[in-house]
């Protein structure tokens, strides 16, 4: 004989609370008052800085994409896995394990490709995403 779900069933842990619905709400609002195409500039932006400040670095090639169905700009950091001795995965590992946490874009690290999304930055985190980079790619290079 059923009775009904237990009291501890498994959607239990997925409520979410008052707090948690007023900041999506809050969220949507602020995403929603924004204007589309000063957003997109403001995402191109902080991908043009990403990119400018990585670009010429032995073994990696920089490049800004829009996609037309996505519709925001990203970074895409390619990586010469043979001159470097790294491949895109172990960075995106070392950038997501290290201090501060960066978390890249893993979809396309069977190309070899690394990429960094606007979408979620607050201000000063491209400079983060730099130094970060910067700084995995360095301490590997020199066999960190």
């Amino acid at each position: 004989m059923v009775v009904g779900l237990p009291a501890s069933g498994v959607g239990r842990a997925a409520k979410c609370g008052k707090e948690e619905i007023i900041g999506l709400l809050t969220a949507l609002r602020l995403f929603v008052e924004e204007n589309s195409e000063e957003r997109h500039i403001r995402w191109l932006g902080l991908c043009e800085e990403i990119a400018n400040a990585l670009r010429g670095r032995r073994g990696t090639t920089v490049a800004v994409v829009v996609r037309k169905y996505k519709g925001a700009p990203a970074v895409e950091l390619a990586l010469d896995e043979d001159e470097l001795g790294l491949s895109a995965l172990e960075l995106v590992k070392r950038l997501q394990n290290g201090e501060p946490s960066v978390h890249a874009n893993h979809s396309r690290v069977r190309d070899g490709i690394v990429v960094f999304g606007p979408t979620c930055m607050k201000p000063g985190d491209a400079a983060i995403v730099i130094e970060r980079v910067h700084a995995e790619l360095g301490s590997h290079s020199q066999g960190g």
